[in-house]
């Protein structure tokens, strides 16, 4: 029997699921490196538990598994090797029955005519796949705005039906953030009203079962970009009358609507500040200056130079795709 070992400290076998040996002096790897599980759902067809002895080509390797109760003892053979870059592994899996959810259990490793039974066995989770959908009923939709989710919540029965998830607790989440609850129907229904701080919310539902797990979907909202709003004053900084070559102050304040859905000042923006000629008023506004980045209160500042009657106005182009750009007239500057 041809056997080639590697060095290894863990190996991840399938989304949720690490594999990880245990130390052991003796002569045989595969009947010593244990046995790392990875375990799927169980849903209208069988759930598939793969087993991996990890370090090894192990040929004539397999495993006894059973319900914890001791139902259900079968022999699984691991007829597969695999060679990756750093380990080497031998596999095998079996499919659960509709019917068997609940607590399993590697009871041995075999080698050929070798059985070696684990000092613990290791147990294992068989569960039933949940199903949730949800959407919202309005869109588009600004930040701190209230939409209603609406959805259900299945999962799948001994048979492989779905059935409800009936008067469980439902969680509405931005990330981390709890930004709502409340709780499916009798016929697994969702509704429920929650405030939106951005264009995503995952809803999770509480299987309340250790043995059916808990739905969850992913809604994505359609926001409307967040509104601005500018305040401006214009005039000659020294005062007085405003002539050929007088320095213009222009001032004010840039606000924006935060996804948390309060009004604050928009801090590090660019403003600019335009004109247009009053001998024609058919002409575009030009940008005469723009100014500093504001301030942590949105404030911001420009100087320039008045040469002609002007109309004057302010704006802010948003580079932002969920920012709305602003504009503010200000006044008629007569220069005499």
């Amino acid at each position: 029997m041809k056997r080639t070992l590697s060095l290894f400290t863990g190996v991840v076998l399938a989304a949720g699921s690490v594999f990880v040996p245990t130390a052991s002096a003796a002569a045989d790897p595969c009947l010593d490196n244990g046995v790392g599980v990875s375990v799927g759902d169980l849903t209208d067809k069988p759930a598939k538990v793969g087993f991996a002895i990890l370090g090894d080509t192990c040929e004539g390797a397999a495993v006894t598994v059973q319900k914890a109760n001791g139902t259900a003892r079968q022999k699984v053979a691991l007829p597969t090797f695999d060679h990756q870059p750093g380990w080497i592994g031998t596999y095998g899996s079996f499919l659960v029955p509709l019917s068997g959810a609940g607590t399993w259990q590697v009871t041995h490793q075999h080698l050929g005519a070798q059985t070696r039974k684990l000092p613990t066995p290791k147990n294992f989770v068989v569960r039933r796949a949940s199903i949730a959908k949800a959407t919202h009923t309005s869109d588009p939709i600004l930040p701190g705005q209230s939409a209603t989710i609406v959805g259900w919540a299945k999962h799948y029965n001994a048979n492989g039906s779905l059935v409800a998830l009936a008067n469980k607790k439902v969680v509405f989440r931005d990330a981390d953030l709890i930004i709502g609850t409340s709780r499916t129907d009798g016929v697994g229904k969702i509704v429920a009203t929650v405030k939106i701080p951005r264009s995503r919310v995952f809803v999770h539902v509480e299987s309340s079962n250790p043995l059916i797990e808990n739905g969850a979907a992913d809604v994505a909202l359609k926001l409307a970009p967040r509104p601005t709003s500018i305040t401006g004053i214009v005039g000659p900084t020294a005062g007085g009358v405003v002539r050929p070559g007088s320095k213009m102050s222009t001032y004010g304040t840039l606000k924006v609507l935060r996804t948390t859905g309060q009004t604050t000042g928009f801090y590090w923006q660019k403003v600019l500040v335009q004109t247009r000629p009053r001998s024609n008023p058919s002409a575009p506004y030009t940008t005469v200056v723009t100014t500093e980045r504001t301030s942590d209160s949105g404030y911001y500042y420009a100087n320039w130079t008045a040469s002609v009657d002007v109309d004057v106005r302010v704006a802010y182009i948003s580079p932002y795709a969920d920012v709305k750009s602003v504009y503010r007239y200000l006044k008629i500057i007569d220069v005499q």
